[in-house]
């Protein structure tokens, strides 16, 4: 599969245009905030927060290694979005 960033955030920005709750976020950085969010016993209140957004752009998805901890962290925020937002 041929992945083009440029498409993710062309689509994204469009939907900023039309009023959607949008946020972009480079995979790091939410894996990041993740982990450091689970250290302070707040991973539900900021998985929320993730939640609310109607469309959640991930880039840089597979640039970098992710240890099992991570992916399971990320597992859990896109699980709670299936299916009732757009990621």
């Amino acid at each position: 599969m041929f992945y083009t960033p440029h498409l993710s955030i062309g689509l994204g920005v469009e939907a900023c245009r039309q009023g959607v709750r949008t946020l972009f976020i480079n995979c790091h950085e939410l894996i990041l905030r993740l982990t450091a969010a689970q250290e302070k016993q707040h991973l539900e209140r900021v998985m929320r927060r993730y939640e609310r957004y109607d469309l959640l752009v991930i880039d840089e998805l597979g640039h970098l290694p992710i240890a099992a901890n991570e992916a399971n962290l990320l597992f859990q925020l896109i699980n709670g979005r299936y299916e009732r937002k757009s990621t």
